[in-house]
């Protein structure tokens, strides 16, 4: 699995979060919205510390992680997080990952 920001969504991380008081963004399966892997279910990002992650990515100055318990939404897959200027939020491009 492969997690790729782009440097739009880093920048919208750093104005939204406090990363100097955590430089850690949790990626989790969020009840609720639209996706195409997950009937139901979608992801949800937060400032938070990691407690059990599996999957941790480093970029620029912030880690994002993924914890054991939403391993299972984003296993199988390639994500590719985005920053649309138009709608003022980001895309979480999920892609079909040959690497399991």
């Amino acid at each position: 699995m492969k997690i790729e920001i782009s440097s739009p969504a880093l920048a919208f991380f750093k104005d939204e979060f406090d990363i100097a008081k955590t430089p850690s963004i949790r990626l989790f399966a969020k009840y609720g919205g639209n996706s195409n892997i997950h009937q139901g279910f979608s992801v949800g990002i937060m400032a938070e510390e990691m407690v059990d992650p599996v999957v941790e990515v480093p970029v620029d100055q912030m880690v994002f992680f993924i914890e054991e318990t939403d391993f299972w939404y984003f296993e199988g897959h390639d994500w590719h997080i985005d920053y649309d200027h138009q709608t003022d939020s980001l895309d979480f491009g999920p892609v079909t990952s040959t690497d399991r």
